[in-house]
């Protein structure tokens, strides 16, 4: 599920499509949403400072993921939590 969202093509050396990586990112939101309501019915549900107590820990170690988020309001307790939650599942977001 977490693939690398660029590769490189053997025949040609480009990148793969903006609808390929549309497509990766709408499956990996689609997943992380599945996994929080998951969560929510199984009462694992994190609080938020749980999530911001994460951001003090070691990522060094985790797969590296560039994420761009636009919003149309203040976003940055949005790319707090994803950071935060980024830690339980061993990925590294970069926002």
């Amino acid at each position: 599920m977490y693939g690398p969202i660029m590769s490189k093509s053997a025949s040609n050396s480009t990148y793969t499509s903006a609808a390929n990586i549309l497509i990766y990112l709408s499956q990996f939101i689609s997943a992380i949403c599945l996994n929080l309501r998951t969560q929510i019915e199984s009462n694992k549900m994190r609080s938020f400072n749980d999530l911001k107590k994460n951001l003090k820990k070691d990522y060094s170690g985790f797969k590296t993921i560039k994420i761009a988020l636009l919003a149309d309001s203040a976003s940055q307790f949005l790319v707090s939590a994803i950071k935060g939650y980024g830690y339980e599942r061993e990925l590294n977001f970069e926002i």
